[in-house]
């Protein structure tokens, strides 16, 4: 793949240079450079190297797809300065402008561009914008963000995106930690303060070793790799992301919630409740809720205390009398006193204890049960076995940790097989589709239910911020690099959940998807003359409709 490529030196030049990966076999990956000229800031051409006797039709490709025009103007010898051309008053050139102008109305109406403002400077919010901007519409390695921002009509704010601008911002972001604090804080007061939120912990898998968070621990991609873990708060209701901190990748999920409360409070929100996913469940964590009087919905997993309700309530789920739902779906539920046990010579307290059975979901995973048990059995008797140990040994390496729910029998070749314990068969399939949440005050079951719902919002949001990284992968050289790349991820999954947010609003997520909204958007473009006139492009009658069902109207394109 070839493009241009833009350096940008310390006396503001921007030379130019044609790049092309190459692959050779046996080798790693490569890039050929060829110095093509230096770029007119005025005009937006390219003033071509006087060594250059002409440029290749690949080049020239190269040039218009960057947006960048090429007229025959030659680069000055050194030393001498560029007099200024008078340029034809015919000479245009066209921006994508449709996406940008939608996600700066979205931060706009969101207060968001004020917040980075107030927190980082003007210059630096603008930067930050621009790269959630282009992080959130096209998911690609971040120093390309500079080509990027020049096709579209950012390329007229003259922001400095080069890949060595970008790097500095990244570091610039990292090593300053009142300013990241002064945007958390004026971001959820913008939010005004939300109580329900929701909190859980992802991971970033990294080569970078010697970055000090980075350590080994359970990672979540299942990749032998050190990671830092990456703890987030969102507001239930809105979804959208509040609050991160970065954690060291040897510490669980259980440990961090006292901490990320404290921190919230010095931020400014003295009153809110959890949504939690069962990671978190620990006697601790919940009579420390308890002690500073939070509200929370966490989910239970089943250890011997659940499993006693749910062996005393079993007879009582099976019945249809426990059914609770609507015309979209139905689940079985029952309602229980969970009394937590006290720490050292404290009363115990009592919690709320939600039982579900869904039986949709039940029998979709008796279904996978069974067809994995076939296959075990299938694969070992495909097997000739010479002995029992023999046999022993294949169990151990196949049965994908089911090895409880078969009997072994003989012990001569020949004479050995395999069955299913009906026994281990049934204890398994009757907990299948069956879960639990506690809560700290009484609550009906359906609302328990929706509240804990609402987290599967968590998932696309640690997708968005996975994506914003590039291969989900952190690469960075130091501890703010590596800080600050995750705050830029952090605002462009702020700018999706915003764009989401206007579609579910206004019942459009069944018609389109936030990557496919994008997608339309991108066709808006407007064309600049040299005399700065601008012409807007005529608009797709999808986009049209795209824009009214949105309820946007995009004014001064």
């Amino acid at each position: 793949m070839a493009y241009i490529l833009k350096q940008q030196t310390v006396n503001g030049k921007i030379h130019l240079y044609w790049a092309e990966s190459v692959y050779r076999k046996g080798q790693k990956p490569g890039q050929i450079r060829k110095y093509i000229g230096i770029l007119n800031p005025d005009t937006h051409e390219l003033l071509k190297n006087r060594k250059l006797s002409t440029l290749t039709p690949e080049i020239l490709a190269a040039l218009k797809k960057a947006g960048i025009e090429y007229r025959g103007a030659v680069a000055p010898a050194p030393g001498r300065v560029p007099q200024k051309r008078k340029v034809a008053l015919h000479s245009c050139v066209t921006y994508e402008v449709g996406r940008i102008a939608v996600l700066q109305k979205l931060a706009s109406e969101a207060g968001l561009d004020r917040v980075l403002a107030d927190a980082f400077g003007k210059e630096m919010g603008n930067a930050i914008l621009a790269v959630a901007m282009y992080q959130c519409c096209e998911g690609t390695a971040l120093y390309l963000g500079g080509d990027w921002a020049d096709d579209t009509i950012l390329g007229e704010q003259k922001l400095a995106l080069s890949s060595a601008s970008l790097s500095r911002l990244c570091s610039n972001i990292g090593s300053d930690e009142a300013g990241r604090n002064e945007f958390f804080r004026g971001w959820i007061a913008q939010c005004k303060y939300p109580r329900a939120l929701v909190h859980d912990t992802t991971s970033f898998s990294s080569y970078a070793e010697k970055i000090n968070a980075v350590e080994w621990g359970y990672n979540r991609d299942k990749e032998e790799l050190p990671q830092i873990n990456y703890g987030l708060v969102y507001a239930r209701e809105t979804q959208l992301p509040l609050f991160y901190r970065l954690i060291p990748g040897s510490i669980t999920d259980v440990a961090t919630l006292t901490v990320t409360s404290a921190m919230l409070r010095e931020l400014g929100l003295k009153y809110f409740s959890y949504s939690l996913d069962r990671g978190y469940f620990s006697t601790a964590n919940l009579w420390d809720l308890i002690k500073n009087k939070l509200d929370f919905n966490i989910g239970f997993p089943l250890n011997p205390g659940s499993r006693k309700l749910l062996s005393e309530h079993r007879k009582e789920l099976d019945s249809p009398k426990s059914l609770i739902g609507g015309k979209e779906f139905s689940i079985h539920h029952v309602a229980a006193d969970y009394e937590l046990r006290a720490v050292g010579k404290g009363r115990p307290h009592t919690l709320q204890a939600h039982i579900y059975r869904d039986e949709r979901e039940q029998a979709r995973l008796k279904t996978e049960l069974n067809v994995l048990l076939l296959e075990i059995i299938r694969a070992f008797e495909a097997k000739h076995f010479i002995s029992r140990y023999d046999a022993e040994e294949w169990c151990d390496q196949n049965m994908q940790g089911k090895r409880d729910l078969f009997k072994l029998n003989g012990r001569r070749a020949g004479n050995i097989s395999l069955e299913i314990s009906e026994k281990a068969f049934a204890e398994i399939v009757k907990d299948l589709g069956t879960f639990m949440l506690l809560t700290s005050t009484p609550t009906d079951g359906l609302e328990a239910l929706m509240i804990n719902k609402k987290r599967d919002a968590v998932e696309k949001i640690f997708d968005t911020l996975k994506n914003s990284v590039g291969d989900g992968r952190l690469h960075g050289y130091s501890d703010e690099n590596i800080s600050g790349r995750l705050f830029l991820a952090f605002t462009t999954a702020i700018l999706h959940t915003l764009l989401e947010n206007r579609l579910r609003n206004n019942e459009l997520l069944t018609k389109y998807t936030v990557a496919s909204a994008l997608t339309l958007l991108k066709k808006i473009k407007v064309t600049v003359s040299s005399d700065g006139m601008r012409i807007p492009n005529e608009i797709p009658r999808k986009v049209q409709n795209l824009l009214a069902d949105m309820k946007l109207e995009l004014k001064a394109i």
